[in-house]
C-alpha cells in the first residue's frame, strides 16, 4: 500500500510538468517502444529497489541497509544512460566518486588500537 501511495503522489506531482510540456508542443509519440521504456523506467527502479531494500533489511541491520539509499542516484544515472541514451556527464562521475568511498568507509570494521 505504501508503494502504491508513493507512485500515486509521484504521478500527481509530475502531472503539471506533463501538462506544461504538452501545451508547449512537446508531445511524445505513443508507441510500443515508448510505453515499454516508460514501464521499465518506472517499474524496475521503483518496485525493484523497494523490494530489494526490504529483503536486504531483513538480512542486515537498518544502519547498514540505509547506506544503500545513497546508491539510488548512481543506479538511476546508469539506467538513464543505458535505456534512455542520455549522456553521462562529469558530475555523474564526481557524484559516484563521492558516494562509493563513503559507503565503503561506513562499512569498515572499526578496530581500536
Amino acid at each position: 500500500m505504501r508503494f502504491a501511495t508513493t507512485m500515486l503522489f509521484g504521478a500527481i506531482i509530475l502531472l503539471p510538468f506533463h501538462i506544461d510540456e504538452h501545451i508547449g508542443g512537446n508531445v511524445i509519440q505513443i508507441n510500443v517502444g515508448t510505453i515499454g521504456t516508460i514501464l521499465i523506467v518506472a517499474i524496475v527502479p521503483g518496485l525493484g529497489t523497494y523490494l530489494g531494500y526490504a529483503r536486504i533489511q531483513r538480512a542486515l541491520d537498518a544502519s547498514t541497509t540505509a547506506l544503500i539509499l545513497y546508491l539510488v542516484t548512481v543506479y538511476t544515472a546508469l539506467m538513464a544512460w543505458l535505456l534512455l541514451e542520455e549522456s553521462l556527464e562529469l558530475y555523474h562521475l564526481v557524484g559516484a566518486i563521492l558516494i562509493l568511498p563513503g559507503i565503503f568507509l561506513s562499512n569498515r570494521k572499526y578496530t581500536a588500537r
